[in-house]
């Protein structure tokens, strides 16, 4: 399990994939599309699709709501319930 753990620390570092954060206790997710974009992810299954929209993201936050922060980067992902879970009947999970 070593061996995975630091072959992921190098991807990441390589910048080859990213971590995403995950709602509450989840585990840990990866990206290997290491281009800029979005997600949409299923709260029922934990689906995840990538999505690009066509915003200027360093337009979202104005220099008082960074409160100091200075940006690296910037992605949304939108929690909802993909259609395969929703046809099941499907709810939200808060």
């Amino acid at each position: 399990m070593t061996t995975v753990y630091n072959t992921v620390d190098l991807l990441k570092k390589e910048g080859l994939i990213s971590e995403l954060s995950m709602r509450n206790d989840e585990g840990k997710r990866f990206d290997p599309n290491p281009n800029p974009h979005d997600h949409l992810i299923c709260s029922v299954c934990g689906s995840i699709v990538d999505i690009e929209i066509d915003l200027d993201h360093s337009l979202l936050l104005n220099e008082e709501q960074q409160k100091g922060f200075e940006i690296d980067e910037v992605s949304l992902n939108f929690l909802g319930v993909c259609p395969s879970c929703k046809a099941k009947g499907g709810k939200f999970d808060n």
